[in-house]
């Protein structure tokens, strides 16, 4: 990187890019995220040890740090409680949609 400009600019989108990812992984199955898991272990593993030769210890560090992140968004998004949702109308109000009616406008 030349300016910190592209420094900055790369963060971002590094920023971006783990939030996006952070957000599908919550929205997984609770099944997918263990095998999730399983696979984004085995990735990294073979991504350090690739790396073991010709990258600085800095750049290791932060695979490291992305690694763990992500399976810790995963075990936050396995530990929090799956809630039922209710249906905002009373039980007594509801009534069946119309046969035959067309939504279009």
């Amino acid at each position: 990187m030349k300016e910190t400009g592209d420094e900055s600019n790369l963060a971002a989108h590094v920023a971006g890019i783990m939030a996006m990812i952070s957000a599908l992984i919550k929205s997984l199955p609770a099944a997918n995220r263990k095998r999730l898991s399983r696979q984004l272990e085995a990735e990294f593993e073979a991504l350090l040890a690739a790396m073991s030769s010709g990258a600085s210890h800095a750049e290791r560090e932060g695979v490291q740090w992305m690694r763990d992140l992500f399976l810790r968004r995963i075990a936050e998004a396995d530990s929090k409680p799956v809630t039922a949702k209710r249906s905002k109308a009373p039980r007594g109000d509801a009534k069946p949609p119309a046969k035959g009616v067309d939504f279009e406008l």
